[in-house]
């Protein structure tokens, strides 16, 4: 149970990995506040990224003590390609991948094969759609800023404390609708329980060098992690002897 654990730590990371990039600083700004939809602008964001014929683009991140910017919990980098709803990537020894079955993540570090049905969105785009149900649900403050070719969403989840969250951030371009940074605010999975000395962490991620510039679609074929043999999940050279944990009950036949 502590792989699967940490590994879920790691998807969280992914889909919420977070980055700074101080634009438009002393830029006029017009605040679009809630007459913009939230939920409009990340349909606009996922659509973005689901019509590219390919997409690839590499990030780097960090996570850091809120009040403390220069020391580094860890950082890391790692690059993606997409296709439609299907994505591949490492982040330094973990393996991402989607295609239309499955969902996979490979964990080198912990010798683990994470296997669930795919999704519609890619995971870091469906991330999005929670914040926007947060957003109605608790009546937190968002505001959309443009400035010359930037767009920032900020949500401000300061007014409910029992959220564990503190703020949300993303930029993304405004012409291509696809994502710069992202970088939250929350409270370390350490102090979840304790009300007096909470402390919080910041993630932070930066996007870049985005390509559309087509490439071999076999990196999305997940039989070189795994193949389905019988009623059983069995991982592929060199992966033998990971542990695969099944997260969609419906991929285990009876």
């Amino acid at each position: 149970m502590k792989g699967i654990m940490s590994i879920r730590r790691v998807v969280e990371t992914f889909v919420f990995y977070g980055g700074l990039i101080s634009a438009g600083c002393l830029v006029p700004r017009i605040v679009l506040a809630q007459s913009v939809n939230l939920l409009e602008e990340c349909h606009k964001i996922q659509a973005a990224y689901k019509k590219a014929p390919f997409l690839s683009y590499e990030l780097t991140y960090s996570y850091t003590p809120e009040k403390k910017q220069d020391s580094i919990y860890f950082s890391g980098r790692g690059y993606f390609k997409m296709n439609e709803s299907n994505y591949y990537g490492i982040m330094d020894s973990t393996l991402y991948l989607q295609n239309n079955r499955y969902a996979v993540i490979v964990s080198k570090a912990e010798r683990l094969i994470h296997i669930s049905k795919s999704d519609s969105v890619f995971p870091m785009l469906s991330s999005l759609a929670v914040f926007d149900s947060m957003v109605q649900t608790y009546k937190v403050k968002y505001s959309v800023i443009r400035t010359p070719g930037n767009k920032q969403i900020v949500i401000d989840f300061s007014t409910d404390p029992g959220l564990g969250y503190k703020d949300f951030r993303m930029d993304y371009d405004p012409a291509s609708f696809l994502i710069k940074m992202i970088s939250f605010t929350r409270l370390s999975e350490e102090d979840e329980g304790n009300q007096a000395n909470r402390k919080y962490i910041t993630a932070k991620s930066v996007y870049s060098n985005y390509s559309t510039k087509p490439f071999d679609k076999t990196v999305f074929n997940s039989d070189k992690y795994f193949v389905l043999s019988g009623n059983e999940y069995q991982a592929q050279s060199p992966f033998e002897g990971y542990e695969i944990f099944i997260a969609s009950p419906e991929l285990i036949k009876n």
